[in-house]
C-alpha cells in the first residue's frame, strides 16, 4: 500500500471507520509540513525559526485533535503518542515553522506505518444498512423476544460482510427462540432439543386444542400456522445449516433473512419470551 490515505474503507469488523477521516488526516499532515517552505518566500520578518502564532496554533490543535480521535478509535498507539506530544508543544507555544514541518512529517510517517499493519474491509453500499441499522424492521420482534438481539445483529453483520452461510446459521438461532416460545405458550413442560421431535410435540398438542368458540378457532389457526412455519424452516434451511456441505449464496441468504423476520413478526403478535 503506497499511500494509506488512498484506502477507502466504510467499515472494519471491530471498529467502524469513516474513510474520509484518512483522506482528511493525510491532507492535514501534508499542509502542516508546508509552512517552513512557505515562509522562505515571504518578505523580511518571517523565517523558518519564527514561532507559530496563536491563531495558527489553534487551527493546528483543532486539526490534530481530529487525528487524535481517529488514532484512539483505531488503536494506533504509536501515532497517538506522537500526536499528543505535538499537541502539548502547540499548547506550550514553543513551535517554530521549521519544527512543525519536522513534527508533522514524523506523524505522517508513523500513521502510514501503523495503517499498513491493519486490514480494512469495505462494504458494498447496498449492504451498509445491514451493518449499521441491524435492528431495523426487528423492533417488535426484539420487544417480544429480547434474547434474539445478539443473533439478529450477528446475522445482519455477517450478511453485510458476505458471510452468507454464517448469517443463515444465526437466523436459525433466532427461529429457535420462536420454537421454544411456542412450546412455552402451549405449556409443553419438556420441549425436545431436536427440532423434529419438538415440532412433533407441538403438533400433537395443537391437534388436541379445543375448537368450539371463535376465540378457540383463532388460537388453533395461529398455532397450526406457527407449527407449519417452523416445520418449513426446519426442512428448507435448519437441517442443511446444521451440517457441512451446504453453502448459501447472497440470494438464498436474503430469502432466509426475509422469511425468518416475517415468521418471527407473526409469532410476536401472540407470543412473548418467558424469563428463564
Amino acid at each position: 500500500m503506497s499511500n494509506p490515505f488512498e484506502l477507502i474503507s466504510l467499515r472494519q469488523i471491530m471498529q467502524t471507520i469513516n474513510a474520509r477521516g484518512f483522506v482528511n488526516a493525510g491532507n492535514t499532515l501534508m499542509m502542516l509540513q508546508s509552512p517552513a517552505h512557505v515562509v522562505r518566500d515571504l518578505p523580511g520578518g518571517f523565517s523558518e525559526n519564527t514561532q507559530i502564532q496563536a491563531e495558527d496554533r489553534a487551527t493546528c490543535i483543532t486539526d490534530l485533535s481530529v487525528i487524535k480521535n481517529d488514532c484512539e478509535g483505531l488503536g494506533l498507539n504509536v501515532t497517538l503518542a506522537k500526536v499528543n506530544r505535538l499537541l502539548e508543544k502547540l499548547m506550550g507555544r514553543t513551535l517554530t515553522f521549521r519544527q512543525m514541518e519536522v513534527e508533522a512529517k514524523d506523524v505522517f510517517e508513523r500513521l502510514t506505518d501503523e495503517l499498513e499493519s491493519r486490514l480494512f474491509l469495505a462494504i458494498d453500499n447496498k449492504h451498509v444498512s445491514y451493518y449499521q441499522d441491524f435492528h431495523a424492521g426487528w423492533e417488535t420482534i426484539l420487544s417480544q423476544f429480547p434474547s434474539v438481539s445478539y443473533d439478529v445483529e450477528e446475522a445482519s453483520k455477517c450478511f453485510a460482510l458476505n458471510r452468507f452461510t454464517a448469517a443463515v446459521f444465526h437466523l436459525m438461532r433466532v427461529m429457535e427462540v420462536g420454537l421454544y416460545a411456542l412450546g412455552n405458550e402451549l405449556i409443553i413442560p419438556k420441549l425436545q432439543e431436536n427440532w423434529h421431535n419438538a415440532i412433533e410435540q407441538i403438533e400433537s398438542v395443537v391437534r388436541g386444542l379445543p375448537r368450539s368458540t371463535s376465540e378457540e378457532k383463532d388460537a388453533l389457526s395461529f398455532y397450526s400456522d406457527a407449527a407449519a412455519q417452523l416445520f418449513n424452516v426446519k426442512e428448507a434451511w435448519r437441517n442443511r445449516t446444521a451440517h457441512i456441505g451446504h453453502i448459501y449464496t447472497e440470494e438464498k441468504a436474503e430469502q432466509v433473512f426475509d422469511s425468518v423476520r416475517g415468521s418471527m413478526q407473526v409469532l410476536s403478535t401472540r407470543l412473548t419470551e418467558k424469563p428463564l
